[in-house]
């Protein structure tokens, strides 16, 4: 399991491509992605 912390101070959608790229090789394994309540505000819908 990886636990992956956004880093909010990168533009939306940078932090996911970044993270696909280095944790390709992890594709069988459940990547958890970590909001803060400021991320949650400006998201619409979370992917489960």
């Amino acid at each position: 399991m990886v636990l992956h912390f956004i880093d909010p101070s990168r533009p939306s959608g940078e932090e996911q491509s970044s993270l696909q790229e280095r944790l390709s090789f992890l594709s069988s394994k459940p990547v958890l992605t970590v909001y803060t309540k400021s991320d949650l505000r400006s998201i619409q819908t979370i992917p489960v």
